[in-house]
């Protein structure tokens, strides 16, 4: 199971640019998006779910039960970009799944 939660995590390295760069096009007539920013909004999103994770669970819930809050958060984060093709809710998505 971790195996194929690290496979999407990598696809989603690979993916993000050109998905984001698509809804881009159609929402703002320009594929150009400021990749920086983007990269580190991601990198603040993990660290702030690093924290919440610490805060609010610390340690009082079973890992089975963190595993499969994880599984379905990151399904519906992943789905999000099938269903629509609005640029903001798909970076919102993207960064949750971060």
């Amino acid at each position: 199971i971790s195996s194929l939660y690290e496979s999407a995590l990598y696809v989603f390295v690979f993916m993000w640019t050109p998905v984001l760069e698509a809804r881009s096009q159609v929402a703002f007539g320009t594929q150009a998006i400021p990749h920086g920013i983007i990269f580190s909004l991601f990198m603040c999103c993990k660290m702030a779910g690093s924290q919440v994770f610490v805060l609010v669970l610390g340690g009082s819930t079973h890992a089975n039960h963190v595993l499969c809050a994880v599984f379905a958060l990151s399904l519906a984060c992943f789905t999000v970009p099938l269903v629509t093709y609005s640029y903001t809710a798909t970076l919102v998505a993207f960064c949750c799944f971060e």
